[in-house]
């Protein structure tokens, strides 16, 4: 005679089966969660969050404080509230901050005055490590002065990074929207004979890069000039935070900062992390 399973039985295996599907379910949500999580984070300006909110309808996916802190590539998790979307995932040490990653894209000098910016900046213990077996290159450089003595800085580097024997990829980066400083940029790079690419325009060997943070979010060079981390609106500080980690993110061996005078959002890092020259 056939087995046959009772009422008992056909509800446990039902309810088993059930079970089963919901695993693989929320398995497959995750997967691509973490597919459209890569795809749509972006620097630290919230599209990237906007976007998730779009994919996933999570409407509450914001800091306590601000919204632009919740998710980021390279600093993690801040608010686990900001994807409580379901999956199945332990319940011990929830709240505390994830690290996405390692920063294994820039020189050990550049990271960890990177990390210290970032704390001194949004007051947030950074949400990236620093790898430890990365090159040491060279300090960060903050150069404070006249115009003049500005223009002398870019030369410099224009003649170590020639004596390297290749300069690499090069950017001069604007963090303020002045036009007239944009304008000194490109006079000091004419003067210089130095090839001038605009924007996010296709790299060309020798050339350097002129342009501001919005043009080249999401690039890299191997060394950056930042400009006007000087010039602060006090009524758009958070915006401009935002704009200087992007600009100061960019390069992965040598950064240069030139400034009329000393910037305050650099007040608070410890100055054996970079280099000051000038007044």
């Amino acid at each position: 005679m056939a087995y046959q399973p009772n009422e008992q039985t056909r509800g446990v295996t039902t309810a088993m089966n059930a079970f089963e599907k919901r695993k693989l379910r929320d398995l497959e949500n995750a997967t691509q969660f973490r597919a459209a999580a890569t795809r749509q984070l972006t620097e630290f300006d919230g599209s990237g969050l906007n976007g998730i909110r779009e994919v996933f309808n999570v409407g509450q996916a914001q800091h306590k404080d601000r919204e632009l802190r919740s998710l980021s590539p390279s600093k993690g998790i801040g608010d686990v509230e900001a994807i409580q979307i379901g999956a199945l995932v332990p319940s011990d040490r929830i709240d505390e901050g994830f690290r996405f990653t390692k920063n294994m894209r820039q020189s050990l000098d550049l990271t960890q005055f990177l990390q210290a910016y970032y704390e001194v900046a949004f007051g947030e213990v950074p949400h990236f490590e620093a790898d430890e077996k990365a090159d040491r290159v060279a300090k960060p450089q903050l150069v404070v002065g006249d115009d003049s003595s500005l223009a002398k800085r870019v030369k410099t580097l224009r003649n170590v990074l020639t004596r390297a024997g290749s300069a690499g990829t090069v950017a001069v980066l604007q963090v303020n929207t002045d036009p007239a400083q944009r304008d000194w940029a490109r006079q000091v790079l004419d003067d210089l004979d130095i090839k001038i690419i605009d924007g996010a325009e296709l790299r060309q060997e020798g050339a350097w890069t002129l342009a501001n943070v919005e043009e080249i979010k999401g690039l890299e060079y191997d060394t950056c000039v930042v400009l006007g981390l000087d010039d602060i609106d006090a009524a758009e500080l958070d915006n401009f935070k935002n704009r200087a980690y992007v600009a100061l993110s960019r390069p992965t061996r040598r950064l240069l900062m030139l400034c009329n005078e000393f910037p305050s959002v650099l007040r608070g890092i410890p100055d054996f992390l970079y280099d000051r020259a000038g007044t």
